[in-house]
C-alpha cells in the first residue's frame, strides 16, 4: 500500500488537526467532520450521546491570524475553515 492508501484508511477524532495535516502530506484530501477539528475526548462523547443534535445550529466565525475559523456554540467546538480573511469576506 502507498503511504495516501494507509492514511486514507483512518478516520481523524483527535483532540487537533494535525492528523488532517498528515493525510494532505500525504496527498489526499478525505472529508472528514472532525479532520481539522479541535474535538477534546469529552466533546466527542458529548456529541456522540447526543447524536449530533444541534450541531451547526449556532456557529460563529472569527478571525485567527487571518484565517477564518468556526466554533459551534452549542458544543464549543473550533475548526479550520482554510480560508484566509484578506480573500473572503465575513459576509
Amino acid at each position: 500500500m502507498t503511504d495516501a492508501e494507509v492514511m486514507a484508511c483512518f478516520e481523524s477524532l483527535g483532540s487537533n488537526c494535525e492528523f488532517g495535516i498528515a493525510q494532505r502530506m500525504a496527498g489526499i484530501e478525505p472529508f472528514g467532520l472532525f479532520r481539522f477539528a479541535a474535538t477534546p475526548v469529552a466533546l466527542l462523547i458529548r456529541l456522540l450521546q447526543a447524536k449530533f443534535k444541534g450541531l451547526g445550529d449556532d456557529i460563529e466565525m472569527w478571525d485567527r491570524d487571518g484565517e477564518w475559523m468556526t466554533t459551534d456554540q452549542t458544543y464549543d467546538w473550533s475548526m479550520h475553515t482554510w480560508m484566509c480573511v484578506k480573500e473572503i469576506s465575513y459576509d
